[in-house]
């Protein structure tokens, strides 16, 4: 009851600066939820061990005098608590500001007490001290009798001097229900101070909603006219895109149509050759055939001159007798009638004249029919060569048309292509546009619900932290109901001696290392 009285006189001359404590604990538990996890772990050793909060309370007040533990950070604040609170290991040595402080566990429990309260009641905490932990190890005693905290302190003003020994004797006697009360007052200040973070944290959020209300645009932006656009231009490209196929098809055709008429063409220019080799062939024919005319005709003439010579001759013959026999003396003699002479001759005159029209009648008729043949064979022949040639003139024609044609699709085709390639250019700059646009839109709205989730996080973690601060609280106030607390101090003549003696004889082992960058291990 006495060490309850002492932890009473503590908590109200320090209450503003624990107000204060408790606010930055809240704030670094909003920051770093896992810390609750930590302090669920100290509510746990204190429900076991209920003397521990004596501990803690005595670290509360060493930060409140000297705010330079700040520095390391609440995380390694609540490591140092859980360390201090669990004293009932093996001798530690706790620096705190290059002063050690020894865990003398054999100390009497008297005069610590008459010395710690009169240094407390003079002064509860002195303000020089500089509370700095450099290393820290935790043991409880062999035999599990109290807790000890041992404080070498040097103050600037005194230059290394120490403090002289103070051996007053004052005991506090406090009615336990004094002390929930007083308990319970915090308790009630810390829950009204949550109470008040969770109404900021309400006016946050309506301020937020407020200010996304105010900026978010009045209506969004209506891209309905531009996705009508892009379907046009989707159709358009569709459609250049089949006439595109329907013309490269025209001109596959024409191409195929091409070949076939240039095959057709060496197939002409082949017969016409063929063609032009018979006519030559026949013009060397009816040349020969007029030299062999060349060559009969004056064989004819030579004939017609000898048939000529011999009807002269025969004429002159013929006279030459008949003048002979006009010469004579007709002699009768009455003999046999002899054979008629010029009936002979013309008889004979006859067959000759016969035999030559005759032979000349064949010639005639040979060469009249070698003529006619060479006539028909050379006008079939200029017919079919004059049909070639009509016919190569028109497969000419009609090849430089389909070249002209097929150019014509070529060029053509180049511009559709170009006109395409431009047009997908610009289409696809305004498509990139518009995805640009898009992409922002969805980036903002990603914004906008990852900081929902946030806020919606951090209000869960919020009201998370509110059911375990809850949870916490009933539970300091059933093991306040249901527990009384002794509080021992003890101040040396080099050192500052805190004891903290348990109630009951129990030993919890928990092993800490405690590190000066601000982690815990």
């Amino acid at each position: 009851m006495e060490a309850a009285m002492l932890v009473v006189i503590c908590l109200r001359s320090q209450a503003k600066h624990m107000v204060f404590l408790m606010e930055d604990l809240q704030l670094a538990i909003m920051e770093d939820p896992s810390l609750l996890t930590t302090m669920g772990d100290l509510m746990l050793l204190i429900m076991e061990d209920p003397t521990l909060l004596i501990t803690m309370v005595v670290l509360m007040l060493l930060i409140i005098e000297d705010p330079i533990i700040y520095i390391m950070e609440l995380p390694i604040l609540l490591i140092t608590m859980g360390v201090l609170m669990l004293l009932n290991m093996e001798d530690p040595i706790i620096y705190i500001m290059e002063v050690p402080i020894l865990l003398i566990l054999e100390a009497p429990i008297d005069s610590i007490l008459q010395i710690l309260l009169v240094l407390i009641i003079e002064d509860p905490i002195p303000p020089t001290m500089k509370v700095s932990i450099k290393a820290s190890s935790v043991h409880g005693g062999s035999g599990g009798k109290g807790i000890s905290i041992c404080n070498h302190v040097h103050g600037s003003s005194h230059s290394g001097s120490h403090k002289s020994i103070i051996s007053h004797h004052v005991l506090f006697n406090v009615n336990g229900k004094e002390t929930m009360q007083h308990l319970n007052d915090r308790l009630a200040s810390y829950l009204d101070k949550v109470h008040s973070l969770e109404q900021q944290n309400a006016q946050l959020e309506r301020n937020i909603q407020e200010w996304y209300q105010r900026n978010q645009p009045s209506t969004l932006p209506d891209y309905s006219g531009l996705f009508r656009i892009i379907q046009e231009l989707q159709g358009q490209i569709s459609s250049t895109s089949v006439e595109n196929a329907r013309i490269v098809l025209q001109i596959d055709n024409a191409r195929l149509a091409a070949d076939d008429f240039r095959n057709k063409y060496e197939m002409e220019r082949q017969l016409a050759s063929i063609v032009e080799a018979d006519v030559n062939g026949l013009r060397i024919l009816l040349e020969e055939i007029n030299r062999e005319i060349c060559h009969l005709q004056p064989q004819v003439e030579n004939l017609q001159e000898e048939l000529q010579l011999i009807k002269r001759i025969h004429g002159e013959e013929v006279n030459d007798l008949q003048a002979q026999l006009g010469a004579r003396v007709n002699v009768e003699m009455d003999a046999a009638p002899s054979a008629d002479l010029n009936r002979t001759l013309f008889e004979i005159r006859e067959q000759y004249e016969n035999l030559m029209e005759r032979n000349l009648r064949e010639v005639e008729n040979i060469f009249r029919q070698w003529t006619e043949e060479l006539n028909r064979e050379v006008a079939s022949g200029s017919e079919q060569l004059q049909s070639v040639q009509t016919e190569v003139i028109d497969l000419r024609h009609t090849i430089q048309t389909l070249e002209i044609e097929l150019q014509s699709q070529l060029s053509l085709t180049s511009a559709l292509e170009n006109t395409l390639a431009e047009t997908e250019a610009t289409f696809g700059a305004q498509l990139a546009q518009l995805q640009c646009l898009i992409n922002n839109v969805e980036f903002q709205l990603v914004r906008m619900r990852s900081d929902l989730e946030r806020q919606n996080q951090e209000y869960r973690i919020l009201m998370d932290q509110k059911t375990h601060l809850e949870m916490e609280i009933a539970t300091y106030k059933r093991l306040l109901e249901g527990h009384d607390i002794q509080y021992v101090f003890h101040i040396g003549q080099v050192t500052e001696l805190i004891f903290l003696k348990t109630c009951r004889p129990q030993f919890i082992e928990i092993p800490f290392t405690l590190n000066l960058l601000g982690g815990k291990k």
